[in-house]
């Protein structure tokens, strides 16, 4: 069977499907008296009634909706059964024509479809399988005209695919770059026509829902995507997942590897580019992929509330009052002015009466920290692009978009901690090259997301002492962005609430930690009944203990780096290093700081992700410290089973995470040292044993005896002048 046979034939099937059955039996459904056709109408009615609903609440795009909401329907009534025989056989048909490019020897191409056909088969989920297999038919088709050049059957069964899961719509730009130049406007054109018509008609049938249905499809998790994992927190992630879910994951990679093999052929990018493109797709469609897990309801309840009031009163008047009851906003302002972006837009897409309990809308707040998620890794592969190659890049980006502890804050519990670390991350990466401009504006918009972005200030103080000539223009820059974001506050004549934010932040929680596996957590678990402004032998509170521990630590994590380093951190081989000290500053502030929540070791994942490739030692202190983050989030917020087994079997497993936190951030400090030239770890040692010499006495035994009178000259200590006078001739 041809391309162009195979593709005209699953067109006028489905146009057969929608045009002539459904409006049959709408038509139908006005005739009560009809008998068993009355049946058929009221159950016709009954499913583009459901299809609204789905198509509301943001579970499928309308072309889905229809489709699935059709296939449970009763196949042995007239209509359905012809629904149900036009799909048989294109799915019969789309079998053979595999079996048949697997006998050519492209079964690469056919493998998607035919793996999905085998989950159908040996009945994985026979619903899931089933509509996996309705919408990897245009897709395999789509390919096959690809391989063969017919571009515009290709982009038309594209357009069809789309419809039916709009991830798809991600492969667009790629796929229009590999366009020829000849064929492209032809190709565009069949693309908008083909969607066009998967898009009017089933609008038509259900009902005018708004055009942002429309738009929001594109943002919309596929449907076999949506099932991946639990149901709630409590669930067992292993019974959520589906094989057929696995297998669109695959179908997806798979898919996208036949165009991107062709771009370095057909289109001048560079190959490292378009893996690159590959790692950010795979990373986004997984962490949209776990969005719709509940993550920490309380916690996003309170952003869900925010944003809502942000929207509805403001966002001045939402730090004063909230619309849902929930904590009034102790984060600074851009975070707020993120989430009424967020907000509106989801007014805007999905619903404009601003429905909470949709799903849609549970995604769209955990939006901001994907996203950041996915520029983040961009911003480390230029980096480590510049330092340690391409090659070493990619491996870098592709670590930390699939970091388990990455993923579970930002795609699974839903914070915004990837938010103010895309912006420090910039701006090292900014001050690197130079650009001081920007490193201003980023770190200004750090400090105005999240608070806890102020413990890069000790690095940038010591930057800029190195390179005065920098002041100005950095100070310039972070005064521009704060005030153009401070703006609507000090407008509305509210400027102390900014003020009072950034005074309250410091004592807002008075508690030793805040779940965090820190110092504070091995001295005292848990933290119950101990207040940071506890006194240490009635002398020192501990919270200006911490304080002190931090500054002590800065100072050294400081002075790791060599002066020819700090004047010339635009060097590849030096400007490497600001990395990991500033990692080690974020891990100094997570662990000597009291009021610390379990989140802000963050920035570390993305900071210390160079340590991976200074050698063994490195990779595996980055290791250890990602472990012990990751146990402390599972710690605070379970995701499965085993996590909360593995707790309860170890009971002090929290006091040990914090004590190799300890020892860990010490053997960071040497490693760095080591790196930097400052020190090695043989010279430590000795340090230590030449400090052991000094404070511990030594034994009589081994103290030097008195010299006797008649011992021989050579054995006596020769007398030497202090000073040697010579006459002169």
């Amino acid at each position: 069977m041809s391309v162009r046979r195979s593709t005209a034939l699953m067109l006028a099937g489905l146009a057969t499907f929608f045009v002539v059955v459904l409006w049959s039996s709408a038509i139908i459904a006005g005739a009560q008296d009809i008998g068993v056709y009355a049946s058929i109408g009221e159950e016709m009615r009954q499913i583009v009634i459901g299809a609204k609903s789905t198509v509301t609440q943001g579970y499928y795009p309308p072309l889905a909706s229809m489709l699935f909401l059709l296939l449970q329907a009763n196949p042995f009534h007239l209509p359905f059964a012809t629904a149900w025989v036009l799909l048989l056989f294109l799915m019969v048909a789309a079998t053979v024509y595999c079996l048949h490019l697997v006998g050519d020897g492209e079964g690469a191409v056919a493998f998607p479809f035919l793996l999905a056909l085998a989950a159908l088969l040996l009945g994985a989920d026979v619903v899931l399988a089933r509509e996996a297999v309705v919408v990897l038919l245009p897709l395999v088709l789509s390919a096959r005209a690809w391989a063969r050049k017919r571009y515009d059957w290709s982009m038309a069964s594209f357009a069809v695919a789309a419809s039916l899961a709009p991830a798809a719509f991600l492969l667009v730009p790629m796929a229009a770059l590999l366009l020829p130049r000849t064929d492209r406007w032809r190709a565009v054109r069949a693309f908008l026509l083909s969607l066009g018509i998967c898009l009017i008609i089933p609008w038509v049938l259900l009902g005018s829902q708004g055009m942002g249905k429309i738009v929001v499809s594109l943002l919309h998790v596929p449907p076999v995507l949506s099932s991946f994992g639990p149901t709630d927190v409590g669930g067992s992630w292993l019974t959520g997942v589906r094989v057929a879910s696995i297998v669109i994951l695959v179908i997806i990679g798979a898919m996208s590897v036949f165009p991107v093999a062709s771009l370095s052929r057909r289109v001048r990018v560079p190959p490292r580019i378009c893996v690159l493109g590959m790692i950010c797709i795979a990373g986004l469609l997984l962490r949209l992929s776990l969005a719709p897990l509940p993550g920490n309801g309380g916690d996003m309840q309170i952003e869900k509330g925010w944003a809502h009031s942000a929207v509805g009163l403001g966002i001045v008047p939402s730090y004063g009052r909230q619309l849902d009851g929930v904590m009034l906003p102790n984060y600074p302002p851009l975070s707020m002015e993120i989430f009424a972006f967020t907000g509106h837009a989801y007014r805007l897409l999905v619903s404009p009466t601003y429905r909470m309990d949709l799903p849609a809308y549970h995604v769209f707040i955990k939006l901001p920290g994907i996203i950041a998620d996915i520029l983040t890794s961009i911003l480390l592969y230029i980096l480590l692009r510049r330092t340690r190659g391409a090659s070493t890049a990619l491996i870098g980006a592709f670590i930390y978009t699939v970091h388990p502890a990455v993923l579970y804050d930002s795609a699974v519990w839903g914070q915004t901690d990837a938010v103010y670390t895309l912006f420090v991350v910039g701006c090292l990466v900014a001050i690197t090259s130079e650009r001081i401009l920007l490193a201003g504006a980023l770190l200004a918009a750090a400090l105005l997301t999240k608070t806890q972005g102020i413990f890069l200030l000790p690095l940038v103080a010591v930057l800029l002492l190195f390179h005065p000539r920098w002041v100005t223009r950095f100070f310039a820059a972070a005064t521009v962005t704060a005030s153009v974001i401070v703006s609507p506050f000090w407008l509305a004549g509210a400027g102390g609430i900014v003020l009072r934010v950034y005074r309250d932040s410091v004592g807002y929680y008075t508690a030793v930690t805040m779940n965090a596996y820190n110092l504070w957590w091995a001295f005292f678990p848990g933290s119950a009944g101990h207040s940071d402004l506890d006194r240490l032998a009635d002398i020192l509170p501990y919270r200006w203990i911490g304080y002190c521990l931090f500054a002590i630590s800065a100072i050294v994590v400081l002075l790791l780096l060599q002066p020819s380093v700090w004047r010339k951190v635009t060097d590849p081989k030096r400007s490497f290093l600001l990395f990991p000290i500033a990692a080690l500053l974020a891990y100094a502030f997570f662990l000597f700081l009291t009021e610390m929540h379990e989140r802000y070791l963050f920035p570390a994942m993305a900071l210390g992700l160079p340590l991976l490739f200074t050698g063994i030692v490195g990779a595996a202190l980055y290791t250890l410290v990602s472990i012990g983050y990751l146990l402390n989030l599972l710690g605070t917020v379970s995701f499965e089973a085993w996590d909360r087994a593995l707790f309860a079997a170890l009971p002090s497993l929290a006091r040990i995470v914090a004590v190799v936190h300890i020892i860990v951030f010490v053997l960071c400090v040497l490693e760095v040292g080591r790196l930097s030239g400052r020190f090695s770890l043989e010279s430590a040692l000795s340090c230590l044993r030449w400090l052991s010499r000094r404070l511990v006495p030594a034994p009589l035994s081994s103290r030097p005896k008195n010299v006797r009178a008649d011992a021989p000259a050579a054995a006596k200590r020769p007398r030497r002048d202090r000073y040697v006078r010579t006459n002169a001739v």
